[in-house]
């Protein structure tokens, strides 16, 4: 199909973060996404929350070229008219303690009738030719479904149920919850799907909608701050990578899967690895490991190891460029690991649960070696340490699996057989293309 790369096309995305802010995974994703519109010459409109999770500073958003127009809904007022309904929405609820049997009776919906109206304001003045939704608690903006003439997307970065049963140790009401969750993806045109299992589940049950899988994705390189390299045609081997600093690297922010894994790592695991280590987290979960007392000089259960922490790094690539190994040991959690892929397009190795590659096309052969306990763990890790043959075919595996699902380039072209009129789009269904 011949692809009008001139589309000058308008986009409304409702997403609740500053995606600048990078705090998490998908912010990483969302800036991906936005980034690629640009190249195309999209127009990109952003609907998102205050007083919800992040801070903002508009004109930064908008004079890095990304954002054209800029929309905010304040989250906290209406949590406020809600209660005075007496309804009861959990904003933090990762945080509340689970009482009685069930925790979820319903799925949480943060489509407010002031939001809503917002956004019927927003799509009355101006014509747009996507729309695209992050998380089915917003699914109920589209309900009625409003009368214009655009595709509605949902990009669905996770399996909220599963989500909400791993947080509440399965204490929900998991077939309310999951047959409201299909009944709200199945009011969208498309879905998005970064999880090759999620979207086989939901096609399954939601038939409405079309599916296309649409990884993380990224250029080599990329998270470089300096001088990024991208030599896609030439492998060099690791030789067990002597001079790099850290031997271990965990990324991660503060929710909840991530804080659980790197105890489970540190409690677990680490107490197995005989030769001395040097461990570095990066990102928000640092402040609970220094709480914990897991950082070196405190007196937390790790001993004489090295575990050092950076809460925040200007140079993400630099990081993983002096790592040898990349850690996942996440007993939770949906969608795709971005901390994983970042770790492929570096080349390096990933010791993890069978979580670390949940969302893959594929989970063998890709330069993630999976353990489902500690002593396992801790041998994989061991054996990519004492073994240069080893390290280096994994290394090899990860860089070309990197390659094939989850570069920038390949990822685009599926993006580009997307975004297009919506009258091109049925007719490519049609034809069968």
């Amino acid at each position: 199909m011949e692809i009008n790369r001139e589309m000058n096309k308008k986009i409304l995305l409702v997403y609740p973060h500053n995606f600048l802010e990078r705090k998490m995974g998908v912010d990483s994703r969302f800036y991906g996404l936005i980034t690629y519109f640009k190249t195309r010459n999209i127009e990109v409109d952003l609907f998102a929350l205050k007083n919800f999770v992040s801070s903002w500073d508009k004109q930064d958003l908008q004079e890095k070229g990304l954002i054209d127009e800029l929309f905010f809904y304040d989250f906290a007022e209406g949590r406020r008219q809600g209660k005075r309904k007496g309804k009861k929405w959990p904003l933090r609820f990762l945080k509340q303690k689970v009482s009685g049997d069930v925790k979820f009776a319903e799925l949480p919906d943060y489509a407010f009738d002031g939001m809503k109206k917002k956004f019927l304001q927003i799509l009355a003045a101006k014509q747009y030719d996507f729309v695209i939704i992050s998380y089915v608690y917003w699914a109920g903006l589209i309900e009625p479904r409003p009368a214009k003439n655009c595709r509605i997307i949902l990009d669905l970065s996770d399996f909220t149920t599963l989500n909400l049963f791993d947080m509440t140790a399965g204490k929900i009401d998991t077939g309310v919850l999951l047959g409201e969750e299909i009944r709200r993806v199945n009011l969208f045109d498309d879905v998005l799907c970064i999880s090759a299992e999620e979207q086989w589940f939901f096609s399954q049950f939601a038939k409405n909608p079309y599916y296309y899988y649409i990884p993380f994705f990224l250029k080599k390189g990329s998270l470089d701050k300096k001088n990024p390299k991208n030599d896609k045609d030439k492998y060099e081997s690791k030789d067990k990578d002597k001079n790099k600093k850290y031997d271990l690297l965990f990324v991660g922010s503060d929710n909840p899967f991530n804080k659980e894994g790197i105890d489970w790592f540190l409690k677990e695991v680490f107490p197995l690895l005989s030769a001395p280590l040097n461990i570095l987290v990066v990102g928000k979960v640092t402040a609970h490991v220094r709480e914990q007392g897991y950082e070196t000089g405190n007196s937390g259960s790790t001993g004489n190891k090295n575990v050092k922490c950076i809460p925040f790094a200007a140079d993400l690539g630099d990081v993983y460029r002096q790592t040898k190994i990349a850690l996942c040991p996440l007993l939770g959690g949906t969608g795709i690991k971005i901390k994983v892929i970042e770790a492929l397009a570096y080349e390096l190795p990933v010791v993890t649960t069978p979580k670390g590659v949940t969302g893959f096309p594929s989970k063998a052969g890709n330069g993630c070696l999976v353990a489902d306990t500690p002593q396992e763990f801790a041998d994989q890790v061991s054996r990519l340490l004492s073994d240069g043959n080893f390290y280096n075919e994994q290394s090899r595996q990860a860089r070309q699996y990197f390659r094939e699902h989850f570069e920038e380039s390949r990822v685009y072209k599926q993006l580009d057989h997307i975004f297009l009129s919506p009258g091109e789009i049925r007719r490519s269904r049609e034809k069968g293309e």
